[in-house]
């Protein structure tokens, strides 16, 4: 198992017993780490959204991936979009459809 060490200073943990483990060693680097965050108020909210684009890139590649080893074991896949509006993006969630190759698109 990987051994937890403080977000600051980079110093191994303790670990405690119960409840959730510790971030920081001290207080001192748990007030050193909040005085970094507050430098830059924008900071924050840019490192989550590139976070949040990572993930959704890192999802989509998934997909592609799982798409193309169905298709190399003899499947028949595509992603279609579910909802009356394929540009609803936010409300419509796309659907993985399998299709055995013996079967015609029209039935």
């Amino acid at each position: 198992m990987k051994s937890r060490r403080c977000k600051t200073c980079k110093k191994p943990l303790a670990g405690g017993e119960r409840g959730r483990p510790a971030a920081y060693c001290s207080a001192a680097c748990r007030q050193r780490a909040y005085r970094k965050r507050s430098e830059n108020p924008r900071a924050v909210p840019l490192r989550l959204l590139r976070s949040d684009l990572l993930a959704i890139k890192e999802r989509e590649a998934r997909k592609r991936a799982a798409v193309a080893a169905l298709n190399q074991l003899g499947y028949a896949v595509r992603l279609t979009w579910v909802g009356a509006n394929p540009r609803q993006v936010g409300r419509a969630k796309p659907r993985l459809t399998v299709v055995d190759r013996d079967t015609p698109e029209g039935e």
